[in-house]
């Protein structure tokens, strides 16, 4: 059945319409003015008939009564749109109801247009034909929805090859991470690894969300898995920016944090426009001082961008992207860095999972509602 043809080419018997009325001689009517077209044409007498019709057979459009024995036919439009299944199914009311109130009674109970009793042929054909027209291209949308959250479904688990979530063991430290992204897949990338007997810690944020800032991602992913190993942290950002800055798109950037641990407890880190990293030590939480500019398509200083810190027995540094802390309640109020200050204090003192006890906390901020941006989150905790 192809239903993507221009309305001059439609073959209406590909289309099914049901008709809803106490009255046989309005029923015939109605078969009349449709069957010579081609529609495929059910009756019912009541609404207990049209949902056995309902649940058995394809319907494109279903023309309703509305004064009759038993259910009326407004609460019976009302309990179809609470059905998946029928939330878009096109409904249109022929009553004798006053014109006025009724398109109102109609509108407000579900329904898409109103046609008054007697009703002219050329009008409800008109109609029937202009809703055929907007539900094929409301199928059309569903199936390429359908099929783009399934090419999304894929690239999730791409992308959670790409960025897994690490549990690492290193030297005394544990380190953690999670990637909560606001589609399916996202922007933020996340990763810790030991490289010349050091632990290496990365954490970005490519702007945009969805499968642009996944690509972006990824890129930045394969420029960090090909920076020298024996170079130093200096080096590295210096390559990396380079690199990225060569091949980012206009209107794009990213902003990162590196960090790499000796065995010593050593930090050293560069911080290029991401936020700061929070420190907790004997019940002080601080922000990691240091800022570069992000990675954008132009060439900017970097004076403030390297620093280091010793990481004391008993500590634990939480990195995050801004999704964190950008993430609003109902009234839109952002959770903030102070407010994620807090949530790090309580997680490390209440003996719980540091990662999951934040990451809970965040999300509740919004009422566990869709946040705005993606999340990612590493705790190393000494």
């Amino acid at each position: 059945m192809d239903r993507e043809k221009p309305e001059s080419q439609l073959n209406y018997s590909d289309y099914s319409i049901l008709a809803v009325d106490d009255s046989d001689i309005n029923l015939k009517l109605l078969v009349h003015t449709l069957k010579p077209l081609g529609f495929q044409v059910l009756t019912a007498m009541n609404t207990e008939e049209a949902r056995t019709l309902l649940a058995t057979n394809q319907v494109d459009v279903l023309l309703l009564d509305v004064s009759m024995p038993g259910q009326d036919g407004f609460s019976f439009c009302k309990e179809l749109r609470e059905i998946d299944r029928f939330n878009l199914l096109p409904i249109l009311f022929i009553t004798a109801y006053n014109r006025e109130l009724g398109f109102d009674e109609a509108i407000a109970h579900g329904g898409d247009d109103f046609l008054h009793k007697p009703f002219q042929p050329k009008e409800l054909v008109a109609k029937i034909r202009a809703f055929i027209r907007i539900k094929n291209l409301q199928d059309e949308l569903l199936q390429q929805k359908k099929k783009y959250e399934k090419e999304l479904v894929m690239a999730r688990r791409v992308q959670q090859e790409l960025v897994p979530e690490k549990q690492l063991e290193w030297n005394g430290f544990s380190i953690n991470s999670v990637f909560h992204p606001l589609m399916q897949i996202g922007g933020d990338f996340i990763d810790a690894w030991i490289e010349e007997d050091k632990l290496h810690v990365f954490i970005a944020d490519c702007s945009g969300h969805g499968p642009s800032a996944a690509l972006l991602s990824a890129m930045v992913k394969m420029q960090v898995s090909n920076l020298g190993r024996s170079n130093t942290l200096v080096e590295k950002v210096k390559t990396l920016r380079q690199q990225l800055e060569k091949i980012l798109p206009e209107d794009f950037s990213i902003t990162f944090f590196y960090g790499i641990l000796d065995k010593k407890g050593n930090f050293e880190y560069a911080n290029g426009g991401h936020p700061p990293p929070l420190l907790y030590f004997k019940g002080n939480v601080e922000e990691l001082p240091g800022m570069g500019p992000l990675i954008i398509p132009i060439e900017l200083g970097t004076e403030d961008e390297f620093r280091s810190v010793v990481l004391e027995k008993g500590a634990s540094l939480l990195l995050y992207t801004d999704g964190a802390t950008e993430i609003t309640d109902e009234n839109y109020n952002i959770l903030g860095e102070e407010s994620l200050k807090k949530i790090l204090k309580e997680a490390v003192e209440s003996k719980e999972d540091i990662l999951n006890f934040s990451l809970e906390k965040i999300l509740a901020h919004s009422g566990n509602m869709t946040h705005d941006d993606d999340i990612a989150l590493m705790v190393i905790q000494g």
